[in-house]
């Protein structure tokens, strides 16, 4: 039984020994040869070197400046990193925006600051030029009464010029502003006279005419009634040295230098000649 059992494996054995012979290893070579060889699978060392010259790249490139929405975006991804990141971007943007403000609010002040300096500094010229106007050169006067009607009447306003007796010598006919106190009102007041007789002149009144160094003035120019003998001067009058003797246009109508209570004005009280008559517009004239 042994040895039909052994006889049975061993032919067994040889049917297949015999088909592996029988197989064709030409068609397998051909086959291969025919067929593409695959691509080499990269070792894996070959992954770590690639990663490592990732890693140097992207250290080497500069990292892009991040525009300020980008914490926006961080914001949306994440609670506590989006937290981090916009107040961060916040903190940085503070200063830069505080700063510039502080430019512009300095920039608003020192442009106000110079401009209330341009208007102070005209204003305090204007007021300068006033002062050396009305001190100096004119001032405005205007009539209160009749007595130099008819070449001034009440209500007219006059331009006085007052720099004018400081480079020359009152003039015989001259209308001039000078100050007068006024012991009944016990304060100082401007009158507008005119000159008739100067420092040395003998003053006479004789039929209604006057008489300066006993020759007849004539005043045909400015008066149309006779000179009337009123006041309380008596005989001649003799004009002091530095002083000049005045009367009104109005004869009939004026306290001048007829009345011991004006008498001869000092040199030292005129303030000013009457250049013209300003207003009103339509009665504006040289005062002559």
């Amino acid at each position: 039984m042994n040895n039909q059992t052994n006889k049975r494996a061993s032919g067994r054995d040889t049917a297949n020994l015999s088909d592996l012979l029988e197989f064709d290893f030409d068609s397998v070579a051909s086959g291969a040869e025919q067929a593409k060889p695959a691509e080499p699978k990269p070792a894996e060392s070959d992954y770590l070197d690639s990663f490592f010259e990732e890693d140097k790249s992207a250290a080497e490139e500069p990292e892009p400046t991040k525009p300020k929405t980008s914490s926006r975006r961080t914001a949306s991804s994440g609670k506590s990193s989006g937290k981090k990141s916009s107040s961060s971007a916040k903190r940085k943007a503070k200063p830069a925006q505080s700063t510039e403000m502080e430019i512009k609010e300095h920039g608003k002040a020192w442009t106000i600051f110079k401009g209330v300096l341009i208007w102070s500094k005209d204003i305090l010229i204007a007021i300068a030029l006033v002062w050396l106007l009305i001190t100096f050169v004119a001032q405005n006067c205007t009539v209160d009464g009749s007595s130099m009607s008819p070449t001034l009447v009440n209500g007219d306003c006059v331009l006085m010029n007052k720099f004018i007796y400081r480079f020359t010598e009152p003039h015989r006919g001259d209308v001039i502003v000078f100050k007068w106190y006024n012991e009944f009102k016990n304060e100082e007041e401007l009158l507008i006279k005119r000159i008739i007789g100067m420092p040395g002149d003998t003053i006479e009144i004789i039929d209604g005419s006057v008489y300066i160094n006993g020759k007849r003035y004539d005043e045909s120019a400015y008066l149309s009634v006779p000179t009337l003998k009123t006041g309380d001067m008596t005989g001649p009058f003799i004009v002091p040295d530095k002083s000049y003797f005045v009367m009104g246009d109005n004869r009939d109508n004026s306290k001048d230098s007829r009345y011991t209570v004006v008498g001869a004005v000092s040199r030292s009280a005129i303030v000013g000649k009457a250049a013209f008559r300003y207003w009103p517009l339509s009665q504006f004239k040289v005062i002559t």
